[in-house]
């Protein structure tokens, strides 16, 4: 079906895939922010305020490295969870918005909560593959990287196991990842200047010397706040992509999505 379909002539546009990207998020807004900010920026930036508080304390002996540690580790824990959560919640956001539709809050939430545990299944396996790739000369995990694109959708969408996912994702990537290899490129660019954008501001404000001192003191709750509402946008931005292109990479190899949003997500 899919070399029938691929002889249409048809190839990825990265220019399709950004409209779509920005079509789902200007579709359900209130949706897609709220889930990256109630469960993913503010979580993360109260987990950072918290772990600069512990910065006094654990240099006057008050508080134990080892109960430092701890709590650290339980602080990745839970904002991995939450990440998971956002992931596949937005993947249902993006997705139900290509079908012309609008999800809620409350679905986009079920389906995070369903589908956190193999996204942490194919989180953990894939980074390890993508992680002993780049030991291996980069150009190993670049290729595992782009490979490996779409798994949060197909995790979502399709429901596979870990490595049915991360078999699947290969599969849709095939044949496309110099057009995925650019995409990406767009999509680091538009994180690294939110990053800029985040420390010129900051140098702005404080100087240079004054910027060191107030890494070293903690940064102030009003940064990481802004830091927050950064990181939300970009969160929604970066979880929309490989949707987007998930559906691109679908409907390039086999046609246009047969299933209905009630079976996809029942």
């Amino acid at each position: 079906m899919a070399a029938e379909y691929n002889q249409t002539g048809r190839s990825v546009s990265i220019g399709r895939i950004l409209s779509r990207t920005f079509s789902a998020i200007g579709s359900n807004p209130g949706v897609m922010l709220t889930i990256a900010f109630v469960f993913g920026a503010l979580p993360s930036t109260a987990i950072s305020y918290y772990q600069q508080t512990l910065a006094e304390p654990l240099r006057t002996g008050a508080l134990r490295p080892r109960d430092y540690f701890i709590i650290l580790a339980l602080s990745a824990l839970a904002n991995m969870v939450l990440n998971l959560i956002v992931q596949g919640g937005l993947v249902r956001a993006t997705m139900t918005a290509a079908e012309g539709d609008r999800a809620t809050l409350g679905e986009c939430l079920g389906t995070g909560l369903r589908r956190a545990l193999p996204l942490l299944g194919v989180a953990i396996l894939g980074g390890l593959g993508i992680s002993l790739g780049f030991l291996l000369l980069i150009v190993p995990g670049v290729i595992l990287y782009l490979m490996w694109s779409v798994v949060g959708p197909v995790v979502v969408v399709e429901r596979h196991g870990v490595i049915g996912s991360l078999s699947r994702s290969s599969e849709l990537t095939s044949g496309a990842k110099g057009s995925i290899f650019a995409l990406m490129l767009i999509v680091w660019v538009v994180l690294i200047g939110a990053t800029m954008v985040s420390g010129a501001a900051m140098v702005a404000i404080y100087g240079v010397q004054g910027l060191a001192r107030a890494v070293q003191d903690g940064l102030p709750i009003a940064f990481l706040i802004v830091q927050g509402l950064i990181a939300t946008v970009t969160t929604v931005f970066a979880s929309a992509i490989p949707t987007a292109l998930y559906v691109e990479l679908r409907e390039w190899k086999e046609g246009a999505i047969g299933e209905s949003l009630s079976d996809i997500f029942a």
